[in-house]
């Protein structure tokens, strides 16, 4: 019969060579199973490890990773190893030909084991949640500020000069030279006894003439003033908020744990 032809070692006879089969051929028969055993294992270059044995071999198939598994991921979508997809929603082709898949939709989600309450694929949740309390009555609020210890507030009065208009009601002492006893009476008057280069020679009369030179006590210098603003000791203020109506308040919490996004991938 015709040689046979193999090209790996699933396209190997093993009825063959027949026992009708010419002893020439034999070499051929060898050099196709050399061909077919480095077709097959083009990656062994070297002796196998004594601890990789048929049931070692056999294991393995049970530590395959099996189509539907997901994993976290970290890299560009377009560096995902063969054989898997990322979970987008997405169909993909399966690795064994058998099909598509339609992988999970895993994107802003966090994954957890489905049970009666979530149902598989059921989705839930969301990044927020607003809250309303319950409506308290009339009430008011009462506090107490919290101790600040001694200090000062800055600020100042504006300045002023009082006019004659401004000043309050007042006297001034009118006094005979060299004395300082007051002369005002209504039968007193100052006559004109100024002498020349002197503020201080004047004389009384008796007779009621205006004074045409007089001179009276000081009183007042008519300049400008302020009022400063004192430090206070170590001091609280207490407070208390005006009565309101029955009410409820509303709230929005961010409710978003803190996270890092990577891809969810998916066996196919």
């Amino acid at each position: 019969m015709s040689l046979e032809t193999a090209q790996y070692l699933h396209q190997l006879n093993p009825a063959n060579p027949s026992g009708a089969d010419r002893l020439k051929e034999g070499d051929d028969h060898i050099r196709m199973l050399k061909a077919v055993l480095k077709a097959t294992f083009p990656g062994i270059t070297g002796p196998l490890s004594t601890s990789v044995t048929h049931t070692f071999l056999n294991g393995l198939a049970g530590l395959l990773v099996p189509v539907g598994a997901i994993v976290l991921w970290h890299g560009a979508p377009a560096d995902v190893p063969k054989g898997w997809a990322i979970c987008n929603g997405d169909k993909a082709a399966k690795s064994d030909g058998t099909g598509t898949i339609t992988t999970p939709d895993l994107r802003n989600r966090v994954p957890v084991g489905a049970s009666a309450d979530h149902e598989l694929l059921s989705t839930f949740g969301q990044t927020s949640a607003t809250y309303t309390s319950s409506v308290a009555g009339s009430h008011t609020h009462t506090g107490t500020a919290a101790e600040a210890g001694s200090h000062s507030h800055s600020g100042k009065t504006g300045d002023h000069s009082l006019t004659t208009a401004e000043m309050p009601a007042h006297s001034h002492m009118v006094a005979a030279p060299g004395t300082a006893t007051s002369l005002l009476s209504n039968s007193n008057t100052l006559a004109t006894g100024k002498q020349d280069g002197s503020d201080s020679n004047y004389t009384l009369t008796g007779r009621s003439e205006s004074a045409s030179y007089g001179k009276t006590s000081d009183g007042g210098e008519g300049k400008a003033h302020s009022h400063p603003i004192t430090a206070d000791g170590a001091h609280t203020h207490s407070l208390t908020v005006s009565q309101v109506d029955g009410h409820s308040h509303t709230v929005t919490v961010d409710a978003t744990q803190p996270s890092i996004a990577l891809h969810f991938i998916i066996k196919v």
